[in-house]
């Protein structure tokens, strides 16, 4: 019984092992880990700008928010490319450009294509949010342009449609955290996913 039970403990722990040496994360897998390296900072140097409270990058293509750019926070994004060494501004994006607008709350670009919220945006209802998707060269050659504003389908004010967005390929994916701010189950938030056409 002895003899039996030292094979079985010796075959858990070679098992166990085989498991933490073929996990991607294990500190004794052989693969690199590598490194990454600051190679640039990028700022408004504006007070109260919230500069990059949202940012995503795509190739060499990044995107950043600053919500609290303007007089009352109507908000812009800011893309940049990478050429030369050195990551450069290329476009500035603008939502309506109304008090509290919040443009810039999230960011996300991918190819082509980049995704902006704008949680206190007022178009359907005080700040139910929008979603603006901007293409690149619509509009002109290595321009940003605006090609479609989104609200939620369902959208109330205080929803916050917007909050936060991500786009992969024909889909966007955006929330509304604070969807049914008052009722019938207050801030229980949706998720919206959009499809091009």
């Amino acid at each position: 019984m002895t003899d039996t039970f030292k094979k079985i403990t010796s075959l858990l722990l070679f098992a166990l092992l085989a498991i933490i040496l073929v996990m991607p994360d294990s500190p004794f897998t052989k693969a690199a880990v590598g490194t990454r390296t600051e190679t640039q900072k990028v700022d408004s140097g504006a007070l109260l700008d919230f500069f990059a409270g949202s940012t995503d990058v795509d190739g060499t293509l990044a995107i950043t928010g600053a919500i609290g750019v303007g007089a009352n926070d109507t908000g812009e994004a800011y893309i940049y490319e990478y050429s030369g060494g050195t990551w450069g501004l290329i476009k500035t994006l603008t939502g309506d450009g109304t008090d509290y607008e919040f443009f810039g709350s999230s960011v996300a670009i991918d190819g082509n294509y980049a995704v902006v919220g704008a949680r206190g945006n007022d178009t359907l209802a005080d700040d139910a949010g929008a979603v603006f998707i901007f293409e690149k060269d619509y509009g002109g050659a290595d321009n940003w342009g605006l090609r479609a504003k989104k609200t939620a389908s369902n959208g109330t004010s205080e929803d916050g449609f917007g909050g936060s967005v991500d786009i992969s390929g024909d889909y966007i994916i955006a929330s509304a955290p604070s969807h049914y701010f008052f009722d019938p189950v207050p801030n229980t938030g949706q998720a919206y996913i959009l499809k091009k056409d």
